[in-house]
């Protein structure tokens, strides 16, 4: 195990009522699980089903957004420690800028200490303030290993390296010859109604490909719009309801397994869609760029189009297109994954200390 000297420091706060936000966030701890037996995470105000989600244990030291000052403290007094923060969507906004200051003494300290400094797969959100860039920058110029989900956060901050997002990192779970009769549909619920146009094309083209429409949330914010959605569709409803996180994954996971193609809004039900085998389409009025730029990034092109500007021809011509992908998105999952597999042997070197390193990496 490893001693004081490799003492593991991990940040893992997140969207807690968001499958997708916890999954990249338990394959990091994952790799932080690795290197040491008892890691200090802090999780800010996450429910117990977070920590039970991370996988925590009862050797490892928690602290609450109460406890913070605790965290730092425990930083300051260990002998060589390793910060990991949480990968994810990065929000640089003015709000946010004393976490950011806060994030630049915690990495300084670890530096000073002759630590590491770990950032995992990122993307920098919309409308960023530029004093919190500014520190960001630092903190990054402190850090030894740095990567970016696209292009566009890489450019924003000027260090760093392209990597895709950690959700790729789950292993796929399609089965070859598991019959796809399902066209899964799952739209974030504070976005405007896509509109009469979207549902007649998407329902046109279940009906034309022989698909039941099947409408499930994987955020609970969205379960609203999941249940508006299939009743506009003439399809079914996959409530989230009274089942756990873990639970309610599960139920996502056999449904996208047998899913000819999965539309959503939300980046982390395509890529979790399209690790079962389902070709992921971005189908929505005035998209963000940020399902295209993510796909872009593991070479996968052309998955968003704004059905705002679309005509009723542009719409079904997409469709059917997407259809036809199936083989080409399981070839980017792949490659995904083993790109990722290279960060994650990176990470854990980072963060072992040379006796034990050999033994962490068997």
């Amino acid at each position: 195990m490893p001693t004081d000297r490799t003492r593991v420091f991990a940040m893992m706060t997140g969207d807690y009522p968001n499958i997708g936000d916890a999954l990249i966030r338990e394959r990091v701890f994952a790799w932080v699980r690795k290197a040491t037996g008892a890691a200090d995470t802090y999780v800010g105000s996450a429910p117990w089903a977070w920590l039970e989600r991370l996988c925590v244990r009862a050797s490892d030291r928690v602290y609450t957004t109460r406890q913070l000052g605790s965290f730092f403290g425990a930083l300051l007094r260990s002998r060589r420690p390793a910060l990991v923060v949480e990968p994810g969507e990065l929000d640089l906004s003015a709000r946010m800028f004393a976490r950011q200051v806060a994030y630049l003494l915690f990495a300084a300290t670890a530096r000073v200490k002759g630590g590491t400094v770990v950032l995992p797969p990122r993307a920098v959100a919309r409308d960023a303030f530029g004093p919190s860039v500014w520190v960001h920058r630092a903190t990054c110029r402190l850090a030894q290993h740095v990567w970016w989900r696209n292009a566009q956060s890489l450019a924003a901050v000027g260090r760093g390296a392209l990597a895709p997002d950690v959700a790729f990192s789950e292993p796929a779970y399609w089965i070859e010859g598991t019959a796809r009769r399902k066209l899964v549909v799952s739209m974030r619920g504070p976005r405007p109604w896509p509109g009469d146009r979207w549902v007649r094309a998407v329902r046109s083209f279940a009906d034309e490909a022989g698909l039941e429409v099947v409408c499930a949330p994987q955020a609970r914010q969205d379960e609203t719009r999941a249940q508006e959605l299939a009743a506009a569709l003439g399809g079914v409803y996959q409530p989230w309801g009274d089942h756990g996180d873990a639970e309610h994954e599960a139920r996502l996971r056999g449904l996208y397994r047998r899913a000819a193609v999965t539309v959503s809004d939300r980046l982390h039900v395509l890529i979790l869609a399209s690790l079962g085998g389902s070709v992921p389409v971005e189908l929505a009025p005035d998209p963000a760029p940020k399902v295209r730029e993510h796909f872009e990034a593991v070479g996968y092109h052309g998955v968003s189009l704004d059905s705002a500007t679309a005509d009723d021809a542009a719409l079904a011509t997409f469709l059917r297109g997407a259809a036809g992908r199936a083989d080409e998105i399981r070839t980017v999952v792949l490659g995904a994954r083993a790109a990722l597999e290279e960060i994650e042997r990176t990470v854990l070197s980072a963060v072992t200390g040379p006796g034990d390193r050999e033994e962490a990496l068997r």
